[in-house]
């Protein structure tokens, strides 16, 4: 309820009511606001009515409960459970990124406004706690082995040279074994997994196989039917029974940034999931330098986008996707032949580029 919604309650209601429950709220959100500010731990604490709206209201920040939004991808938030989702007060998407647990995912700005908030907090109760030369702290979903393991590895990852791990006597088993095996860790998933697998049931599960596969040949020939009239094609993928590609060459070749600018404009427009493949992109990670990446080749021949039929997908998440993919691609094309009418004939010799 925003202020707009409050004045308009007052035509239902009493105002003198509304406006004690404006009040009311305005607590709630004034906790809120010195949470945001400061990232402290408060030195009182919240009810769970001030949680909970806290909860919702950085739930409907993540995509997966947009109104409209279509997914395509290999990990959408969908969840077979209303229980799950109610445990996790559809905060379902997960932080991080892929290769950084501690980088912002642009499909979920709620859990990674909770990640952040949840770190900042924790540090601040560990200098509480005494621990005053802490500088930073992030929270991750391990308990005592695997954390130790992802030390040690990181470790190893800063002094390549280094052989051995010194360890005082300490009786207990995570320590040593994390040395080789990791140790205990959250029940979390295996609440979750129990409880989803549970309510659907085998006979749930099997039908959310064979509704993926059906809806796998439908993206297939929607996809297929929109790239022909685009001038493009469906790539040929035979072995990949989820995710299906449809190339970008006339996008590529109408504007260089185009291509990239296409994703943009899926993701604005809640299309999530869809990744889109430029040529010539170079990824360094860990020292490892990869060319084409996001391709899985050094040398793809054509720019693509990558739509996927997963688990969970609903024919609705398909029309609706093709639909705002074609609005897309039409809307860049038309901006590419602007620019080219602009610039008229290309001088003689003007073929001769270095490509970066």
């Amino acid at each position: 309820m925003n202020n707009e919604n409050f004045t308009l309650s007052e035509k239902i209601v009493s105002p003198s009511y509304v406006r004690q429950g404006l009040q009311a709220r305005r607590g709630h959100e004034q906790r809120i606001r010195a949470l945001l500010e400061q990232g402290k731990c408060p030195e009182e604490g919240w009810s769970e009515s001030t949680i909970e709206l806290f909860l919702n209201e950085l739930a409907v920040l993540d995509s997966n409960n947009f109104l409209g939004n279509c997914g395509v991808g290999e990990r959408e938030g969908r969840v077979a459970s209303s229980l799950v989702a109610r445990r996790h007060y559809r905060l379902i998407h997960g932080i991080g990124r892929s290769g950084d647990i501690a980088a912002v995912q642009p499909k979920a700005a709620g859990s990674s406004l909770l990640n952040k908030i949840t770190n900042s907090v924790v540090l601040d109760v560990l200098k509480c706690a005494g621990v005053r030369s802490v500088s930073s702290c992030f929270v991750v979903p391990m308990a005592t082995g695997m954390s130790l393991t992802l030390c040690f590895l990181t470790l190893r990852h800063r002094r390549p040279a280094a052989r051995y791990i010194l360890w005082p006597r300490i009786d207990q088993k995570s320590c040593f074994k994390s040395m080789i095996t990791a140790g205990r860790a959250s029940a979390s998933p295996s609440l979750d997994v129990l409880i989803t697998l549970l309510t659907l049931g085998a006979s749930g599960y099997k039908k959310l196989l064979s509704e993926r596969k059906e809806l796998y040949t439908h993206l297939a020939q929607e996809l297929k039917a929109l790239a022909e009239r685009h001038g493009e094609r469906l790539l040929h993928t035979p072995h990949n029974p989820i995710s299906l590609a449809m190339s970008l060459d006339g996008l590529q070749s109408s504007c260089d940034k185009a291509v990239t600018q296409l994703g943009s404009m899926l993701f604005t427009r809640q299309v999530s999931g869809a990744r889109v493949i430029p040529l010539g992109m170079k990824q360094t990670v860990s020292g490892h330098t990869f060319h084409g990446f996001m391709s899985h080749s050094d040398a793809y021949p054509c720019p693509y986008l990558n739509a996927a039929s997963a688990i969970g997908i609903t024919k609705n998440d398909v029309e609706l996707s093709i639909k705002r993919l074609d609005k897309c691609l039409k809307a860049l094309k038309k901006e590419g032949n602007i620019e080219k009418s602009e610039l008229g004939t290309p001088s003689e010799g003007s073929d001769e580029q270095t490509v970066p």
